[in-house]
């Protein structure tokens, strides 16, 4: 709840909740902002609560452990947690998004310490794909470099075990990062899988409580491709533009999670397709071995791309994972309304709802558009009874015999200017009455002088 964060503000001095973004499999992300002589600056705060509730301490103290033995317990989690953030800022790849702050609370009132993590707000590769749209060749170059930052996470033996669109950032360069590093592992090892939210991207054998390997990652990833190769809707959910109800996350989830034969995304064919479905198996034995490989597929396939297809326009909904944790039921999708000059009317794209304002223009029969008596004997008057253009033309032999029948036409004669009538004769009414008068012609003033 935010009002749980707020009571510790202001945090780092300076910074103050504004709102929540959403909620995960292992802690809540709020926004921070700053203000400092008139510029607002942004962060995202993670929200990490240890134990998750006082309903598990209580579970674990009827199974016999002690109130001083849970205190230990959770503060061993706790520093595991913290021990895990430090190594993961010791790799040196910057395309791990770091932790710029940290702040451990112990509560007094009951066993509970809460944990704030601070990092640079960027957009989450849902928010980029609704801003901007995405292509095939940029789904797959960001997957290639994800599956490349993997690679040195393996040298580390790093395990992510969280990846989602919502871990996925892009700074305004178009630099790919992967956030949240360092805090599902150390929680499953000590609490046990945080069963909590959608689950959308979380392997059948975290799910299951198994011991898992990096495959999970890939596995993530696999699944990210998916949606954004299906017009942003993972395996098993309604096709676009059909709305998303909590009944449909869940089975989804359901049969992805019990191993389900996947159907192949719309707009992904070939190698591509096959790439994705060799990620996401339900075996793990089947699935892309390392991150190496996959990597190398990836960009084979992009090497052979002549010309990038849209995927998805930026104008289409998107339903981030966190979102759906509250989904609203209906999520249709409503096409943008577009201002049409005038010069770009299209009468097909009319819609009915909005013909009676064009019935108005439209004459009742087309009787309307024939010329009444008058008009039709005015038309008369300037059309001749015989057409010259229907009378078939003599052929033409010698060029020394054409004459051009408006070669000897007799010259135009220009109408006399009623105006011009009108302006001599105040002229001549001005003369009599002074001919001295400068607006004279020299000529009359000369022969007014004779007389």
């Amino acid at each position: 709840m935010i009002d749980d964060v707020k009571r510790y503000e202001p945090f780092w001095g300076e910074w103050y909740v504004t709102r929540e973004l959403g909620v995960g499999n292992y802690g809540e992300s709020y926004l921070l902002e700053k203000s400092e002589y008139g510029h607002v600056q942004q962060a995202v705060l993670k929200y990490i609560k240890l134990p998750f509730s006082q309903n598990e301490v209580k579970e674990r103290m009827e199974k016999g452990m002690s109130e001083k033995g849970a205190e230990v317990f959770y503060r061993g989690v706790t520093e595991d947690l913290l021990a895990s953030i430090i190594n993961i800022s010791k790799i040196d790849d910057g395309r791990i998004m770091p932790y710029i702050d940290r702040k451990v609370n112990k509560l007094d009132d009951k066993l509970q310490w809460d944990v704030f993590l601070k990092m640079e707000k960027l957009k989450n590769l849902d928010e980029f794909v609704r801003d901007n749209g995405i292509t095939d060749v940029q789904a797959l170059r960001i997957i290639s470099r994800l599956c490349n930052l993997l690679e040195t996470c393996a040298r580390f033996e790093v395990i992510h075990a969280d990846i989602k669109p919502e871990n996925i950032l892009i700074n305004e360069a178009g630099e790919v990062f992967l956030s949240d590093f360092g805090i599902t592992p150390p929680i499953n090892r000590t609490l046990g899988v945080r069963k909590r939210g959608n689950m959308l991207y979380m392997a059948p054998e975290i799910f299951e409580g198994q011991p898992y390997t990096a495959t999970v990652d890939t596995y993530a990833l696999g699944l990210v491709l998916y949606k954004l190769f299906n017009r942003n809707r993972e395996p098993f959910m309604p096709d676009f533009p059909e709305p998303i109800d909590q009944n449909d996350i869940e089975v989804s989830r359901v049969r992805r999670l019990r191993g389900d034969e996947f159907e192949t995304p719309a707009n992904a064919k070939g190698r591509v397709a096959e790439i994705i479905l060799k990620a996401i198996s339900y075996r793990e034995g089947k699935r892309y071995k390392s991150p190496v490989i996959m990597r190398i597929e990836l960009d084979n396939v992009i090497s052979q791309i002549k010309e990038e297809t849209l995927l998805i326009a930026p104008t289409e909904r998107i339903v981030s994972t966190e979102e759906m944790t509250e989904i609203v039921p209906d999520f249709s999708y409503n096409e943008p309304t577009v201002e049409v000059s005038e010069y770009e009317y299209d009468h097909e794209s009319v819609s009915e709802a909005d013909s009676g304002d064009y019935d108005e223009l439209m004459p009742e029969s087309f009787d309307e558009l024939v010329p009444d008596d008058g008009e039709e004997e005015l038309l008369s008057e300037n059309v001749s009874e015989e057409e010259p253009w229907e009378e078939e033309a003599e052929p033409w032999t010698d060029e020394s015999e054409y004459v051009d029948e408006y070669d000897e036409a007799a010259p135009l004669e220009v109408p006399d200017d009623p105006w011009e009538e009108r302006e001599t004769e105040k002229w001549e009414a001005k003369v009599a009455a002074d001919p001295w008068d400068s607006g004279a012609p020299e000529e009359t003033l000369a022969e007014e002088v004779e007389v």
